[in-house]
């Protein structure tokens, strides 16, 4: 009986994520050429949000940032 449990299990999550597959490549074929054009920036922009983290760690700012953000935020966005 797990055996069947199981494998129907399987085929229904790999048909799910093979129909996923199937539409997101066909929307990545409409939406490509906008994407590329704008990969640039995206790299850009993700390298300056990277070195900003990194200059948070090194300063100790996360920290102080964490701290701020446990005291503003209500008990059920913390408890989470």
């Amino acid at each position: 009986m797990a055996f069947a449990v199981m494998l129907a299990f399987g085929l229904g999550c790999s048909a799910v994520l093979l129909i996923a597959g199937l539409l997101s490549a066909r929307a990545l074929q409409r939406w490509r050429p906008g994407v590329l054009s704008n990969a640039n920036r995206g790299k850009k922009l993700l390298g300056v949000v990277l070195a900003l983290l990194g200059i948070l760690v090194l300063t100790g700012v996360d920290k102080m940032l964490e701290t701020w953000a446990l005291q503003v935020l209500p008990d059920w966005a913390i408890s989470i």
